[in-house]
């Protein structure tokens, strides 16, 4: 009888610890999982130091808020959404809008807000078309490779922190720039005629700095009066420029 009682203890020691064991795991997990997801994103103080920004009109510094919480928390929607929206209605840049209002879907594919946000994408897609001349200038081949590119928005991996580290990197040495220009004169050659013609061209180009947040679609707007003429700062920049998305703070771009 005394075994018995004993075996019985046992089996209810057993099934208490199980139970205290199984409620001690699942809480663990939706820790991890709240973390995860960016649970505490809205608490962080550049994202509410963003939301001040944008109510006070603030939105380039605004948007670098919500690109400081993207650099420091890997899963961060709602920061991806903000900035979206400060690129699409205040910046005029569709393809970084674009790029952010899928990182939110990617992380919040099912939230309340993505049909809306599914919607800004497409709004985006046309604002992007709408840079490019009309149908009787845009030619079939050009809207296919207009196509291509949106679809390159949601391919490429773009890395933030690189990004980012290297801004700092070159803001913290501005002379670096300069430094390129005067690399390695060519030496004088009292034999050869010196190329007037091109060093007056070079005197004429205008340059210009890249500032934080800027895109070729904003610098075009800046330059220009319209985002239209981006293409064509990326082809004259072609040798420094891998992609119209490779824009480095502290960058010198020629300006055709």
């Amino acid at each position: 009888m005394l075994v018995s009682l004993k075996s019985s203890s046992i089996v209810k020691f057993y099934k208490s610890f199980c139970l205290i064991a199984f409620a001690a795991i699942i809480l663990l997990s939706g820790c991890s999982q709240n973390s995860s997801l960016g649970f505490n994103e809205t608490e962080d103080k550049n994202y509410r130091r963003g939301k001040h920004f944008y109510q006070d009109g603030r939105y380039r510094e605004s948007l670098a808020s919500f690109l400081k919480v993207i650099e420091h928390h890997h899963i961060s929607p709602e920061s991806h959404l903000e900035a979206g929206r400060i690129y699409l209605e205040h910046i005029q840049d569709p393809i970084s809008a674009i790029y952010h209002f899928r990182k939110y879907l990617e992380f919040k594919p099912n939230a309340e807000q993505s049909p809306i946000v599914r919607q800004m994408i497409e709004t985006g897609q046309r604002e992007f078309v709408k840079s490019f001349p009309g149908p009787s200038v845009l030619g079939q081949d050009k809207r296919l490779d207009l196509l291509e590119l949106l679809q390159q928005v949601r391919e490429e991996n773009i890395d933030l922190k690189k990004q980012l580290a290297a801004a700092k990197r070159q803001l913290s040495n501005p002379a670096s720039f300069a430094q390129k220009e005067t690399q390695q004169k060519p030496k004088e050659n009292i034999f050869t005629p010196k190329p007037e013609k091109k060093a007056l061209q070079i005197k004429q180009q205008k340059l210009y700095t890249v500032d934080y947040g800027d895109t070729l679609s904003t610098i075009s707007t800046k330059v220009y009066g319209t985002s239209a003429r981006w293409h064509e700062i990326f082809e004259e920049n072609q040798d420094t420029l891998s992609s119209p998305h490779s824009l480095r703070v502290g960058q010198i771009l020629r300006v055709p």
